[in-house]
């Protein structure tokens, strides 16, 4: 059997790996590359060769990739086994983390969401989870997509955010936020708290599915 049998990955014919189960990100890489959405295409923030930049739920790195060809040192993290695998080999280059990142002492597993891989919960399981602040990093930017868990991500990464300001990019989807206790106004309020402002909306899906872009 080969490796990527075994863990259910899948090349397109454009070079790019993309998680086997998945047809909905997938359909678009296989158009449009790796790098797919227009506001990782076109920046709206300033990063220079050499940002250290925080991509929590990098997924098959379609994000990172985008960091990395800015030139930033990228840290990548996904806790799904076949995204991982095809982050690892859609961009080599980055620092990459098979680890779920959110508030330390709790564990998780992954939900099942079809063909939307990128779409996957956390939900209680046997793996540990690991708080930002326990690396050290000194980021640009954060970019965070963990369906539902941003708030958890974002306390675990507090004294990180407060040490250097970064900028921080993150997905609200209220239906996920909904499904950890919290309101669609909980990831504004907390940042609020940090002394953060909403900036701008990069992308809405509705109203109660974006990403957002936050400064100090």
């Amino acid at each position: 059997m080969n490796i990527e049998d075994a863990i259910n990955i899948r090349q397109l014919p454009n070079g790019v790996w993309v998680p086997s189960e998945d047809h909905d990100a997938s359909n678009h890489i296989a158009r449009l590359g790796l790098v797919w959405e227009p506001h990782f295409q076109k920046f709206p923030y300033d990063l220079h060769g050499g940002d250290q930049v925080i991509d929590i739920g990098a997924w098959a790195g379609d994000s990172t990739r985008a960091f990395l060809n800015a030139g930033c040192e990228v840290h990548a993290f996904e806790p799904q086994l076949d995204s991982f695998a095809c982050l690892c080999l859609n961009c080599p280059e980055s620092n990459n983390y098979n680890l779920a990142v959110g508030k330390c002492g709790e564990t998780y597993g992954l939900a099942q969401t079809g063909g939307n891989t990128g779409g996957r919960m956390l939900q209680v399981g046997k793996k540990k989870i690991i708080r930002l602040d326990a690396f050290g990093f000194n980021p640009k930017l954060i970019k965070i997509d963990v369906e539902g868990y941003e708030v958890y991500a974002l306390e675990g990464a507090q004294a990180t955010i407060s040490r250097n300001s970064p900028i921080i990019q993150i997905e609200i989807n209220k239906f996920a936020l909904e499904s950890f206790g919290f309101k669609k106004d909980a990831i504004d309020n907390w940042l609020k708290d940090a002394g953060y402002k909403r900036k701008e909306i990069l992308a809405a899906a509705n109203n109660d599915l974006f990403e957002a872009l936050y400064t100090r």
